[in-house]
């Protein structure tokens, strides 16, 4: 399994660092990456901390013990799987698909614009879209796509959580609606030549 990276901060005592850059979930262990383009070099098993931001807000705080420092990338190690298990179940990607959403219609015949996304994560009760302009929480949605192994039209989706990574950028997770055999079909079957793909393989 693969994660997404979100904006972070990074803190340490030592020569008061403080940086900003991005952060990610290490594959393993409990474990989180932070990079940038410049990072002052802290001791190892010096207590740090790397915080989940969002525009001027602090939506967590992550705090471990220096494993890892380079100019480009320290590792915060011993941070406690049971802190990072929903950061995970959140930032979870299997795959990269260009897809198309839109607003469930009200009305049989009422159609509304679509917005491209690109779909990080699939499954045959979930999906994670990357969007551009997000939508409410409780929205439902109807997704689309069409490329290699996979066609889904019209599939319900509801988004169960919305979190901003930064200005243009937005992960949309949903659940998925009952829908036709085709998309059930569809859904589980490219689901599971996902579980059979290197993860190097999963990105189309």
């Amino acid at each position: 399994m693969q994660y997404y990276p979100f904006p972070a901060l990074l803190r340490c005592s030592y020569n008061d660092i403080r940086e900003f850059g991005q952060a990610t979930v290490a594959h393993k262990d409990d474990a989180i990456d932070f990079a940038a383009e410049f990072i002052l070099l802290a001791p190892l098993d010096m207590t740090a901390s790397v915080s989940w931001i969002s525009g001027r807000h602090t939506l967590a705080t992550y705090e471990g013990r220096v494993y890892l420092s380079s100019p480009s990338l320290l590792r915060l190690v011993g941070i406690g799987g049971w802190r990072l298990k929903p950061l995970r179940s959140l930032l979870a990607t299997n795959t990269r698909l260009p897809a198309t959403v839109s607003a469930a219609p009200d009305g049989p015949r009422k159609t509304l614009p679509h917005q491209a996304v690109e779909i990080l994560y699939l499954s045959p009760t979930h999906i994670t879209l990357l969007c551009a302009n997000p939508f409410e929480d409780g929205q439902a949605l109807a997704l689309g796509t069409e490329v290699d192994f996979l066609t889904l039209r019209g599939l319900p989706l509801q988004v169960a959580r919305h979190l901003p990574i930064r200005r243009h950028e937005h992960l949309l997770l949903c659940t998925v609606g009952d829908t036709g055999d085709e998309n059930i079909i569809a859904l589980s079957a490219y689901s599971a030549r996902l579980e059979l793909l290197d993860p190097a393989e999963r990105v189309l």
